[in-house]
């Protein structure tokens, strides 16, 4: 039986090329949040933004009600500062050691691409590809619990998986906003500490905790491997990388 994979590609001839910026050192969040609404009011070309975060929790602002005052105060306690975003997703944590990518795009420019497509087939799909293809890692896509995970190998059930990617994501008058998270060697504890994503009994992993054998893979250099899957998703003709040091 042949399977058909279904591509997905701009309308408009002069966007056929995604701009990948790449932020170096660390970021604050609302520096990020900055540059992305900045971009998104611009209305530009199509453009990945690539930040490194110290220790933040961020929830989507109807879920309030969802994080404990107790939930609060860990948060201060492990130095970390807490946001509230217009966005799909509950609460999530980003630091050192996570690539956080953020997609603007107009989905109206795109043949048939739909919100849940664009999450599942170009964001989601992407970083499964990178993994199987640079790190021999086969993972899922989850369908209840949202996000990308990893089978976990030292668990007694064959079903118990760990998180090793979540996404979140805004779109507004067709245009994307926020992305994802990777996990490729940050302090597990921050994850695994609280309630992540809505998820009880869940679990976080990564890249380096999979494979800790091997060297530990720059954020900087599998954020340009992600780029590079998504241009491919969406039949875009090149990539162009870009220091934002050089802006």
């Amino acid at each position: 039986m042949k399977i058909l994979t279904r591509q997905y590609h701009t309308i408009r001839s002069n966007y056929r090329k995604l701009q990948h910026i790449h932020f170096p050192g660390i970021s604050s969040f609302q520096h990020g949040l900055n540059i992305q609404q900045l971009l998104v009011d611009a209305n530009l070309d199509y453009k990945s933004l690539e930040f490194k975060y110290r220790r933040i929790q961020r929830q989507r602002l109807r879920s309030k009600s969802e994080v404990s005052p107790n939930d609060l105060e860990g948060f201060k306690r492990i130095g970390g500062q807490y946001f509230q975003l217009e966005r799909g997703g509950q609460v999530t944590w980003h630091g050192k050691g996570q690539l956080v990518a953020y997609l603007i795009l107009d989905l109206k420019c795109f043949v048939k691409l739909s919100t849940k497509c664009y999450i599942n087939n170009v964001l989601l799909k992407s970083i499964q590809n990178l993994l199987k293809k640079t790190y021999h890692l086969d993972s899922v896509v989850g369908v209840e619990n949202p996000g990308v995970w990893i089978k976990d190998n030292k668990s007694k059930s064959s079903s118990e998986s760990l998180k090793i990617s979540s996404v979140g994501v805004r779109i507004r008058h067709g245009i994307t906003e926020y992305g994802i998270a990777l996990n490729i060697n940050p302090d597990l504890k921050y994850l695994n500490t609280f309630e992540m994503c809505g998820l009880k009994n869940k679990r976080a992993t990564s890249i380096h905790k999979q494979l800790s054998h091997l060297p530990v893979p720059s954020v900087e250099h599998v954020g340009k491997l992600f780029v590079d899957e998504v241009a491919l998703a969406l039949e875009m003709n090149s990539v162009e990388h870009i220091n934002a040091n050089s802006l």
